[in-house]
Parts: structure tokens; sequence; C-alpha cells
């Protein structure tokens, strides 16, 4: 995508890290380039929200493996 390559991070914040956060990095990893880094993150990890599971296994994009992270634990520089 034009734009895009030099873009090297990418970071979906809220407080929770539940639900919305989730969705966008499943489509950012399915539908941009492959050599970004794109994660999510919250003030607070819930853990992963299953309805948010079945809806993206609805549109055939699995999220099941995503690793949630609270924001202090990242270490790249975004």
């Amino acid at each position: 995508m034009k734009g895009l390559d030099i873009l090297k991070n990418s970071i979906f914040l809220s407080s929770d890290n539940s639900c919305r956060p989730q969705t966008a990095e499943g489509f950012a990893k399915n539908f941009f380039v492959k050599n970004l880094n794109i994660k999510s993150a919250g003030i607070k990890a819930h853990g992963l929200n299953s309805n948010t599971v079945h809806t993206m296994n609805k549109i055939r994009l699995d999220i099941s493996n995503h690793k949630l992270i609270k924001i202090l634990k990242i270490k790249e520089k975004f």
C-alpha cells in the first residue's frame, strides 16, 4: 500500500484491550503489509473476548491465538 512503506509499527490501544483493539489488530494483520509490526494493548488485559473471536471467525479471520498485552509490557518503540 502506498504510504505504508515508511510505517514500521502500529498499535491499537484501549483501556481494557477487550474487544476493539483485538478486532483492529486482526484486520490489520490480515489486510496490511506483512512487514508492519502490529500490536494491540490496553492499560488492563482482561482476556481474549470470546464474542470477538466468534465474530471474526464468521468473516474467516482467526484471532484465537491473539496475545493480550498491557501497554507497559511493550518493549518496541512506537
